[in-house]
């Protein structure tokens, strides 16, 4: 395989969905309003996106909402 199609292979997203998908669908609409204004605040922490999911029983990590925020999960494909 030549090293272009290696690398465009390797941007393909393919697997489960991002952890915000499940936790989105499992929100009010005002909450997940209220997440996708957070997400987009760069004042607000990743740190404290999670613990603040973690306070209302939605499992996931720092690294994961960095991942999100950057588009380099499957939402952004």
């Amino acid at each position: 395989m030549k090293l272009k199609e290696a690398i465009l292979a390797a941007g393909a997203r393919k697997g489960t969905p991002c952890v915000f998908v499940t936790i989105r669908a499992a929100l009010t609409k005002p909450d997940a309003t209220d997440l996708d204004e957070c997400l987009a605040d760069p004042t607000v922490s990743a740190v404290q996106i999670q613990r603040g999911l973690a306070a209302e029983g939605h499992r996931t990590s720092v690294e994961t909402v960095r991942r999100h925020r950057r588009g380099e999960c499957s939402c952004a494909k």
